[in-house]
């Protein structure tokens, strides 16, 4: 099936230092983690590197953005999020770009809940870590045959961030634009659902087997 918006939906801002790890918000069927490895720099990107579509290695998609609009090369996830982790845009659980409008990450965890559940988790961790406001001009939305939900949020340092969520395959997944400018903020949530509804980008794969997840 095809998604068009770089999946789902949805981006969780970066907001500030964080805090340790709590209490997990909600119990899902959470794969166990490995050690985080230190993240790796951003290089440039060719302008080959935003026409090929990039498989995640860890999460079940293959996303192609339109040509011009990735800024760097993917840096791949290299393990799942556990839901009880505050989100970032830098991360070992993010796939990761970068764009004019600001930093795309993607992430997500097995997930036996509703959609409606797992839009709230996302939202419940960033205000939490972040301050971040609750859902704004919340939107329904259809990715990969399975509806989805489109917001936005602004968080405590001002920053405001664009965010796609979806639930396929076992999979909660959530795609995120962080730093945008408030002009773009609604353009910026049909860019990230036209991304998912693009015809390289699929949602129905499989992950491959990494280490640290059922």
């Amino acid at each position: 099936m095809t998604l068009g918006f770089l999946l789902a939906g949805m981006m969780a801002a970066a907001c500030g230092p964080g805090a340790s790890s709590p209490t997990p918000l909600v119990r899902a069927s959470q794969p166990s983690s490995s050690r985080t490895p230190p993240p790796t720099a951003l290089a440039t990107a060719s302008a080959e590197s935003s026409e090929t579509p990039f498989a995640s290695s860890v999460y079940p998609y293959t996303l192609q953005l339109p040509s011009g609009v990735a800024h760097r090369n993917w840096r791949p996830a290299t393990r799942p999020w556990r839901t009880d982790e505050r989100i970032d845009s830098v991360a070992a659980f993010n796939d990761a770009n970068g764009a004019a409008d600001g930093s795309i990450f993607i992430l997500g965890a097995a997930w036996d809940g509703t959609l409606e559940s797992f839009r709230d988790l996302i939202a419940t961790n960033v205000s939490r870590f972040h301050g971040c406001s609750a859902p704004n001009g919340l939107r329904s939305a259809t990715v990969a045959g399975e509806p989805a939900f489109a917001f936005t949020s602004r968080c405590g340092n001002g920053v405001l961030a664009a965010r796609v969520v979806v639930v396929h395959a076992g999979f909660g997944l959530d795609v995120n634009v962080s730093e945008i400018s408030d002009s773009r903020e609604g353009q910026v949530l049909d860019d990230i659902l036209g991304w998912l509804r693009a015809p390289a980008t699929d949602l129905v794969r499989a992950p491959r087997a990494v280490p640290g997840m059922l």
